[in-house]
Parts: C-alpha cells; structure tokens; sequence
C-alpha cells in the first residue's frame, strides 16, 4: 500500500502499488491527482548528534576544568618562582640554616650528641656573625638534664664559612 497526499488539501490518501502511474480525484476536494511514486517511507531514526546546547554546556565544562587546571598549575610555579627569589637573596652563609626555626643543623647536631636525653632537645634561638676567616654561631636551646630538669643553655659554634664545624664551646 503507497500513500498520496493531496497538494490542494492535504488530505492522505492510500493506494494500491498498481495505481501506480494512474490518476484519480480526492474523495475531499475532487482534486485530480497522480498517483506516482509512494512516498518514501521513514528511515528508523538513527542516533542524532546531541543538540547544540548540550555540546556548548560541555565545551563550557570542559574550558572551565582546563582553565582551572591551568590556574593550579600556574599558582605552583608562581610559588616555586617566589621561593627562588626569596632565596636568590640570601647570602650562600644564610641558605645554611633551618628555615623552620633559624638553627644551624650542625650545630645542633653536635649539642644534641653531647645531651643526656637527646630527644628533649628543643630549640630556642640562633645568631650568627660572619668574620673574615669563619662563621660564629650563637645557639641557646632547652633539654633536660641527668635529674630530668628542664635546663636552658647556651653555645657558641665556630664554622668554615661552607659550614663545617671547627669548634664548639658551653656558654
């Protein structure tokens, strides 16, 4: 069975596959009509493109996601940038020491081997001058002694200026 409709209007009519070529009337408006090819019946629908707003919502995600990354990874390396600056001003003699809490690791280092109770070690502060031919070191730090008291002390550390340690003396 084909399927013809009306120009004039719009009416659908059906026909036989040998109608095909003939003509006839419209049984509503008595047009005459050809009764030609049938119309071409519809493909199944196959998978439609998404509609354009989805695809500009996810092209909006998606630049949005990039250009957070993006921000991240150029906040780390303004970071980075920032500390080497910080450090491109410091002296080769102030890179030896902590950045925590100002003290000189081997000098610690030396206190702490010569401790009774090595873990009570807690440190207070660290100067530094610089002379010609060495480096002198001012530490003052808490522990506790053989009866278990806490004890301030202070040291005075003399080091190469690479940060050797030369000589440590008790305040």
């Amino acid at each position: 069975m084909a399927t013809k409709i009306c120009d004039t209007c719009g009416e659908r009519i059906d026909f036989d596959a040998k109608r095909h070529g003939s003509t006839g009337e419209c049984p509503r408006c008595g047009e005459l009509l050809r009764f030609s090819d049938p119309l071409p019946r519809p493909h199944k629908k196959t998978q439609q493109s998404a509609p354009s707003e989805v695809k500009i919502f996810l092209f909006g995600c998606s630049t949005v996601v990039l250009l957070g990354f993006l921000s991240c990874a150029g906040l780390i390396m303004w970071g980075a940038d920032i500390e080497r600056r910080q450090n491109a001003g410091k002296t080769a003699i102030e890179r030896q020491f902590s950045n925590w809490d100002g003290s000189h690791p081997a000098v610690v280092s030396a206190v702490k081997s010569a401790m009774h109770n090595p873990n009570s070690f807690d440190h207070v502060k660290t100067q530094f001058r610089e002379t010609d031919s060495q480096l002198v070191v001012y530490m003052t730090y808490r522990g506790t002694n053989a009866f278990g008291a806490v004890v301030t002390n202070q040291v005075i550390a003399r080091l190469t200026k690479s940060g050797q340690l030369v000589s440590i003396d008790a305040n």
